[in-house]
């Protein structure tokens, strides 16, 4: 934890909201290994993004590509504008770790975690994250995204899974809620055994985040790595979680249908049919997260320059030839 601390106080702090990290360089995804040899994954939530981009481009220009000669006014443009809200230095070095880092404006992380319209940084939080600035006093619309995000998670886990089921095999729905359609998953540019591996070896922190949701739905009991739920499975079930997904997973579940239908009616319709709904579900989230990887994987061959991107490409290509043996 001292290292992250070090590593985010390499970068300029006036304005930040909150800085989480996330992924292999925190969180184990297989046994014994060190995670500081690992890449360490930042996100950086500041107030204004432009003032943060100047503050940086005057403290660490190498960090950025050929983009540093647009100024901050246009990195933040892209930022904000293209893909899904985040812009990411990568390839780089913090406090001697290898380390990427995005930038994401408040506003912009809020609105997907309270609409899943990029499901791209809210998928991230759907996953065991540390906080190493937490949100603020003044941050409570953050703090309440972020509950929501994680209820959100739920409903569209349990619209997925079958009547009766394992918490695992819920934590591994909710992991790959975001994951699924990801353009680098489809060309081989992640570990196929990326959300088993992250599950198996994190269930506390799984807990941590979800135990007092499933309480919710559950009761109060006391929840366990094979504990085994049984969901009502009856239609008025299906039409409350159906209710209770953001609106971005709803705007693509009705493109999916490929109709005008109203909202209402299409949920009516799916919650009378378990295996048609999780079908749709499933085809919403695929299409929200294809549609922002897709979009901000191009954004990042021009945000880390060619060759920086190539060797990214490269090193997740090894990393998934390996996961395939």
């Amino acid at each position: 934890m001292a290292s992250i601390a070090r590593a985010v106080g390499e970068l300029p702090m006036k304005g930040v909201r909150a800085v989480f990290a996330y992924g292999s360089g925190v969180f184990k995804q297989s046994k014994d290994v060190d995670l500081r040899q690992n890449m360490l994954d930042l996100v950086v939530v500041v107030q204004n993004s432009n003032l943060w981009h100047q503050e940086n481009l005057k403290k660490h220009p190498e960090h950025y590509s050929f983009l540093k000669y647009a100024g901050s006014g246009n990195i933040t443009n892209i930022q904000r504008n293209y893909g899904a809200g985040v812009y990411y230095n990568t390839m780089l070095e913090l406090a001697g770790r290898p380390a990427k880092y995005g930038v994401v404006e408040m506003e912009d992380l809020c609105h997907d975690l309270e609409t899943w319209d990029h499901l791209y940084l809210s998928g991230r939080l759907h996953k065991p994250v540390k906080f190493i600035l937490q949100p603020d006093l003044d941050s409570e619309r953050l703090r309440a995204a972020l509950e929501r995000n994680l209820h959100y998670a739920v409903a569209a886990s349990l619209l997925q899974l079958p009547d009766t089921f394992t918490i695992r095999d819920m934590y591994e729905v909710i992991a790959g809620l975001s994951y699924h359609g990801d353009i680098r998953m489809a060309v081989g540019g992640e570990d196929q055994n990326k959300i088993a591996n992250l599950v198996d070896n994190n269930m506390q922190e799984f807990h941590d985040l979800y135990r007092p949701i499933l309480r919710e739905w559950f009761g109060d009991g006391e929840i366990g790595d094979c504990e085994e739920f049984t969901q009502e499975a009856h239609k008025s079930m299906r039409f409350k979680l159906l209710k209770a997904l953001p609106s971005g997973l709803n705007n693509a579940m009705i493109r999916h249908k490929g109709s005008s239908i109203d909202l209402v009616l299409l949920q009516a319709d799916l919650s009378g049919d378990r295996l048609d709904c999780a079908h749709f579900v499933s085809k919403g989230l695929r299409q929200l997260v294809e549609t922002s990887s897709r979009k901000q994987s191009f954004k990042a061959i021009f945000a880390a320059g060619f060759l920086k991107s190539y060797q990214y490409a490269m090193k997740k290509r090894r990393k998934h030839a390996a996961s395939v043996k």
